[in-house]
């Protein structure tokens, strides 16, 4: 079936956010294999990602909105549109981690999507949601936040979920002369959809011991390599 005719056309940009991934996660599970519906969304934070998908099935692509194919396959496992197989090829999601005040998180809650970068600065000011590997939690909690006194949250992220939601990581490479671990930091390009499958797991930091943030153990939760 040509993506340009039959299926038909379900356009969530009149939805409030967190309304949009429950009605196309809905549509995604009701259709049986083979059958397909067009998606119908704003493309801020998306067209990067799917410009750079070479097995996206876009098409009709305008300044307001991106419309994409969406069609199950008999081995798919998670509700959601075709977003092509793992770039890494690995058997083990990936989890990665953002740090975040505990009172904005819960205030995202309310809306289904996060959308902050990092300490006082937005996604749409940087661009990007600062993230980070499990070796480079420390260095986020003690050069970001060392002089923070509110109760933080860590979200762990699962990036193949996070990939099949429509929102994909770009990893950078880190400069010599940062005192970042490891080679490369993860950046998440899109708002961060507020899922279970998306977001597994929130870790609680009620106060500091010491002066000092105490770093969680992450290690229960298949953190898989540190960088792609």
């Amino acid at each position: 079936m040509s993506p340009h005719e039959g299926p038909v056309e379900l356009d969530v940009r009149p939805l409030r956010k967190p309304d949009k991934h429950p009605q196309i996660f809905a549509a995604y599970r009701a259709l049986p294999v083979g059958a397909a519906f067009v998606l119908v969304n704003d493309p801020k934070h998306l067209r990067e990602e799917f410009e750079a998908d070479s097995s996206r099935r876009q098409f009709d692509a305008g300044p307001d909105c991106l419309r994409y194919y969406c069609s199950p396959t008999p081995t798919g496992t998670r509700p959601g549109c075709q977003r092509g197989r793992n770039r890494r090829g690995s058997p083990m999601s990936r989890r990665i981690f953002h740090v975040v005040f505990a009172d904005d998180w819960a205030g995202a809650q309310r809306f289904g999507e996060y959308e902050g970068s990092t300490r006082a600065k937005t996604l749409d000011e940087v661009g990007f949601i600062h993230a980070a590997t499990a070796e480079q939690l420390e260095h986020v909690l003690t050069a970001v936040y060392r002089d923070a006194d509110l109760p933080l949250v860590v979200a762990v992220i699962d990036e193949d979920a996070l990939r099949e939601a429509g929102v994909d990581t770009r990893w950078e490479e880190i400069p010599q002369s940062s005192s970042t671990p490891g080679t490369q930091a993860p950046r998440i390009t899109g708002a961060l959809p507020l899922t279970p499958d998306v977001v597994v797991a929130e870790i609680p930091l009620d106060h500091k011991n010491g002066g000092k943030w105490t770093v969680p153990d992450v290690s229960g939760y298949a953190v898989g390599d540190s960088t792609p």
